[in-house]
């Protein structure tokens, strides 16, 4: 064992243990491995994978210490017990591949043991070697079908142990776990849908579910519509809603979410018209859902403002709609107070202004005469809205401002109403940090001349900075005053998006500075949109240097740096300047 132990890894330990003649490997096997157990448990599992040996390994002797190897992995420091648990996997593997059918048996715990501790991937390869050489028992390929589900790749195994398992009379089809693992099964990762493989699996996932006799329930019918809108597929998603309507299974507020939500994605006037109408008859109106409506009209008419390419100061009247859906559900004091509008008085200005603009949108035509036929709740019944719902109308209602002096007044307004401690507005601030002003800058940069403005909106807020840390230094409660937030990275990318979109690039350059200085460190998306303004001005050797930073910070481009890098004309120029940088950054490394 003492010579075994001093070889650094596995296959040296292999070629030592193979100079042993045969008769005295047989001999010592036993005592080795007991030995190992005793004295060095920390690397027993290494000895055995490097001496395993058919006729020499005692199938018995392997079973016992894979449960010694498994509770040694259990006392182990957290930090050690992955790489640790990686190499039992390994040894299995290793006697697995190298031994005759049935010649290896595990207990069905440690089986579990493997399967906990192992990815998807590796439980998946690890059934298939087990499978028609070892007893799996019931409990252990539920647990194969739970770990198989969690990876894209493994649903369709997962599916075939499942089925095989109702087959052979080892699971009814309506048990609570099959119900549970069905779910599971479904169940995608939000971006993994978007490849249209998956979402062709998702189907045959789907269809393969129903073929066992399976009656789908809601918490299916959920699971199934969510994966379709993910996918993109918003047809098929209310086509499979109306199916479960048929089979008389009423929605509950979870999946009149999942509707509106995927109906925000799909952007389409279809599903506008059909989740206003879900809505309206359902009874299930809390905030959530109905902040998901007002969300769904203003999505719906970003996406077609953005088809029709109206170039800045971008202005989406999509807010007198918003309006009009606000005002059937919620108390419109709240809202009222954060607007230098009267918009009680204005009301009925917004039914008109919405009729006039029924032309111009093509969602707005049909959207407006349905939401008339939705009836208004009694006002006692009007529900408070949540900070959420207060976000999305406003933003509805920045983005629909056709004048940037009104954009400055919304901001004026907000600014007092902080400043005299008003409890919406300082809540807002302090729940939501910086997005309103993010918007505020956003907005009011698209328009000519407003720049200095934006820098106003930021010097308020860092003076309120700098005021709040002068207090905590002297002892004192830095939130005893309403201030404004300090700007965030997303604030100071905003407004670099501006200067460089206005070909304002010292400014820009000086705006990363300031960051700097008040300790803010530029991130991926401050480093794209620089990248960006240079590109746009067909300035290559700055594109090139931004790119450079970029990667320089430890950040790794993305399709968004792709996307930057696109504006330039001359590409083939830029992409031989970003080699020339290259080359020179290696030889001074």
């Amino acid at each position: 064992l003492r010579e075994l132990l001093e070889c650094e890894d596995v296959e040296a330990m292999r070629t030592k243990w193979q100079l042993r003649s045969l008769e005295d490997r047989e001999l010592n096997w036993h005592h080795v491995m007991r030995v190992a157990l005793q004295y060095a448990p920390e690397r027993a599992h290494q000895v055995l994978e490097a001496t395993f040996e058919v006729g020499v390994s005692m199938p018995y002797a392997i079973m016992d210490s894979m449960v010694f190897f498994h509770n040694w992995a259990s006392i182990l420091p957290v930090e050690r017990r992955p790489q640790y648990e990686t190499e039992l996997h390994g040894l299995v593997f290793h006697m697995l591949r190298n031994s005759p059918r049935r010649y290896i048996n595990l207990y069905q715990n440690t089986i579990f043991r493997l399967i906990k501790s192992i990815d998807p991937r590796g439980a998946a390869e690890l059934f298939r070697m087990l499978h028609d050489c070892h007893f799996i028992s019931r409990f252990t390929r539920l647990q194969f079908i739970s770990k198989l589900a969690k990876d894209t790749r493994c649903k369709m195994l997962a599916l075939e142990i499942l089925r095989d398992m109702v087959h052979a009379g080892r699971l009814k089809v309506h048990d609570r776990i099959a119900v549970t693992l069905y779910t599971s099964i479904m169940s995608f990762p939000r971006k993994s849908l978007e490849d249209r493989n998956n979402a062709e699996l998702s189907t045959q996932l789907y269809e393969g579910i129903l073929e066992l006799g399976l009656t789908p329930n809601l918490a299916h019918y959920t699971t199934i519509i969510l994966n379709m809108f993910r996918a993109g597929q918003s047809r098929t998603a209310w086509h499979i809603y109306s199916l479960m309507r048929e089979q008389g299974i009423e929605p509950d507020a979870h999946l009149h979410s999942v509707l509106l939500t995927g109906s925000k994605r799909a952007t389409t006037l279809e599903s506008i018209d059909r989740i206003i109408r879900e809505v309206a008859e359902s009874k299930h109106g809390d905030a959530v859902i109905w902040n998901d409506l007002l969300h769904s009209i203003l999505l719906v008419a970003i996406a077609e403002s953005k088809a029709q390419q109206v170039k800045p100061p971008r202005v989406i009247t999509a807010f007198p709609f918003m309006l009009q859906a606000y005002a059937k559900f919620f108390d419109l004091e709240p809202l009222n107070r954060l607007t230098p509008t009267d918009l009680g008085r204005h009301l009925q200005d917004a039914r008109d202004v919405a009729e006039a603009n029924r032309g111009q949108w093509e969602w707005l035509s049909d959207a407006t005469s349905l939401l008339r036929a939705v009836p208004d709740s009694p006002t006692q019944d009007l529900l408070k809205p949540n900070l959420d719902t207060l976000l999305i109308m406003l933003v509805g209602y920045i983005k629909g401002i056709t004048k940037a002096y009104n954009i400055i007044a919304f901001y004026s307004h907000f600014r007092q109403l902080l400043k005299s401690g008003d409890p919406v507005a300082v809540q807002f601030v302090r729940e939501k940090g910086t997005i309103l002003y993010d918007m505020v800058i956003k907005a009011i940069m698209e328009w000519p001349g407003m720049l200095r403005v934006s820098l106003d909106v930021i010097s308020d807020m860092l003076k309120d900075a700098a005021a709040a840390s002068a207090a905590a230094a002297a002892g004192e409660d830095p939130d005893s005053v309403p201030r404004h937030p300090a700007p965030s990275v997303y604030t100071w990318s905003i407004l670099l998006n501006g200067f460089m979109y206005h070909r304002q690039h010292k400014q820009g350059e000086r705006i990363i500075q300031m960051m700097r200085e008040h300790g803010i460190s530029p991130n991926i998306v401050t480093w794209n949109t620089l990248a960006a303004g240079y590109a746009r001005d067909q300035n290559p050797a700055k594109t090139v240097s931004a790119l450079h930073r970029l990667e320089r910070y430890g950040h790794t481009p993305t399709d968004f740096t792709s996307r930057a890098f696109s504006y330039l004309a001359d590409r083939e120029r830029g992409l031989q300047m970003l080699e020339e940088m290259v080359e020179r950054n290696k030889q001074r490394e």
